[in-house]
């Protein structure tokens, strides 16, 4: 799916349930130089340029972890807790796609960035050249 990053985010929110107790968005998550923030059932990912579009490769994977191809950088793992398990894809304007993972569930979530080492001097060769900026840099989300 091709993602609107915008201000250099973008992220993964849950819909929430109406017996559950408040919890954060995916926006309440600390902006930081943090490459990718995880809360329950919430996920934040920087990126390395601005205002572009991203290809964003989500995936729920049973059993043996693959790993990704090897043009593409390990951000991390982090576990990732369910409730609901209807998921969003979001940017800045809201919901993006809708996905599901198992409910009540703790997951780990894996993610992988390509082209984030020059995204940035690359968007700045684009400004005024191309609109939407993109092929900047694409994204894997792998939950297990």
């Amino acid at each position: 799916m091709t993602v609107s990053v915008q201000n250099s985010i973008f992220g993964i929110d849950e819909e929430r349930l109406d017996d559950e107790p408040e919890r954060p968005f995916w926006l309440d998550l600390p902006m930081d130089d943090e490459a990718v923030r995880v809360g329950p059932g919430i996920l934040r990912i920087m990126s390395n340029a601005q205002s572009h579009d991203a290809e964003v490769t989500l995936s729920l994977q049973q059993g043996a972890q693959k790993e990704v191809t090897p043009d593409y950088t390990f951000l991390g793992r982090w576990d990732f807790k369910t409730g609901s398990g209807t998921m969003f894809v979001h940017d800045l304007d809201g919901p993006l796609e809708e996905f599901s993972l198992p409910s009540d569930s703790v997951l780990e979530v894996r993610v992988w960035r390509k082209g984030g080492e020059d995204a940035a001097e690359r968007y700045n060769q684009s400004l005024g050249q191309e609109f939407p900026i993109h092929d900047l840099e694409s994204y894997r989300i792998v939950f297990s």
